[in-house]
Formats: C-alpha cells, sequence, structure tokens
C-alpha cells in the first residue's frame, strides 16, 4: 500500500524522529463509579480500575517527561532575561556617559577659566574612555 508522505511526516516529531500517538481507550466513562463494596469484589470491575490505573500511570509518565523539559526551558529562559537586563543596564550605563562626556565638551568653549576648561575636558575624555571600555568589555563576556 502507498503511504501519503504528508501523514508521514505529520507523524514525526521535531527532530525526525517517529512519536508515538495512542489514544486512550476509555470504555467506561459514562459508567457511574458509586461502587459498593460487594461490587467491588468483581472480576470486571477489577480490571475495569486497574486498566484505569494502567492508563493513569502511562499518562504520569509520559508528563514528567514534559516537566522535565518545561523546567530546562524555564531555566535557560531565566539564565536569558538575566543576561538581557544586564545588557541594557550596559547599554543605560554608556548611552548616559556618552551623553554627558559630549556635553561636557560641548560646553566647554563657555567656560571661561583655563583650569576649569583643563578640568572639564579631562572628565569627558575619562567618560568617553569609560564608555568605551564598558562597552568593549560587555561586549567580551557575551562570547
Amino acid at each position: 500500500m502507498n503511504e501519503d508522505p504528508k501523514s508521514s511526516e505529520e507523524a514525526k516529531g521535531p527532530l525526525g524522529e517517529q512519536q508515538e500517538y495512542t489514544k486512550p481507550q476509555r470504555p467506561y466513562t459514562n459508567l457511574p463509579f458509586d461502587l459498593k463494596p460487594d461490587e467491588l469484589s468483581q472480576k470486571g470491575v477489577q480490571k475495569m480500575l486497574l486498566g484505569e490505573i494502567s492508563r493513569l500511570d502511562s499518562r504520569v509518565t509520559e508528563l514528567s517527561e514534559f516537566e522535565e523539559k518545561y523546567h530546562e526551558r524555564d531555566r535557560d529562559c531565566a539564565v536569558l532575561m538575566a543576561k538581557r537586563q544586564r545588557d541594557t543596564m550596559l547599554e543605560i550605563l554608556y548611552t548616559v556617559a556618552i551623553a554627558v562626556g559630549a556635553a561636557l565638551v560641548g560646553w566647554l568653549p563657555s567656560s571661561s577659566s583655563t583650569g576649569g576648561t583643563v578640568a572639564v575636558l579631562s572628565m569627558s575624555l575619562a567618560l568617553f574612555i569609560f564608555a568605551l571600555l564598558a562597552k568593549w568589555k560587555g561586549g567580551k563576556n557575551e562570547a
């Protein structure tokens, strides 16, 4: 028999491995479960309960795998959020240092004293160097 290639692709997981899809069989869902002690001693009821226990055990195993994957991804997400927050703070620091340094250089022509001009120029150059070093050092940490 020829199999539809599209349907075989749908049965494959994200990494191409074949995944097993089993639809749980629940033939007793419409039965009332108000069982009396003498009804619990019947073999049919016991088999039904054992089947339900088996189904629930397989479901728990399947969900525990998803839980592990969830926690793994949650940790990865927390690490990336911390990196993003650090990078954002570094960008703010860089921008403020460049802006203040540029403002000080722009203010230099209006300053009247020579000693004040040298001090302001040295502060603005120190801010520029600090900003560039912080940007360079922050970029190195990401690699």
